[in-house]
């Protein structure tokens, strides 16, 4: 069953206040600005008042997509500097920050 446009945007939205610490609110000027669009159209979308949001599917796709790729470079990069700092390869947070970089391989996937 493919993902509708409100559903991609559900999941990126809370994604995204997650990530920041924000609230849904305070994140939608934020998203889109990203997106070239008023915050106006994004609740509109939410809601599901748009008759038309098919043509906001690829930007937010893009953004999307954007955002996990930024996330896993930056599990990454965490992951090689706990390696430097001589931890060991079963320690807590190295394990945590491989399930976290697979989780958002997984979440690209999707």
């Amino acid at each position: 069953m493919p993902v509708t446009v409100e559903t991609l945007y559900e999941r990126f939205e809370d994604r995204e206040a997650t990530r920041r610490g924000l609230s849904l609110l305070d994140v939608r000027p934020i998203i889109a600005r990203v997106l070239g669009v008023s915050p106006g159209t994004l609740t509109n979308l939410k809601r599901k008042r748009l008759k038309r949001s098919e043509y906001l599917k690829d930007a937010i796709t893009s953004a999307f997509i954007r955002s996990l790729e930024a996330e896993v470079a930056r599990i990454t990069h965490e992951i090689e500097l706990l390696r430097q700092g001589g931890s060991r390869a079963d320690s807590d947070e190295i394990m945590e920050a491989e399930r976290l970089l697979a989780r958002a391989k997984e979440l690209i996937r999707q």
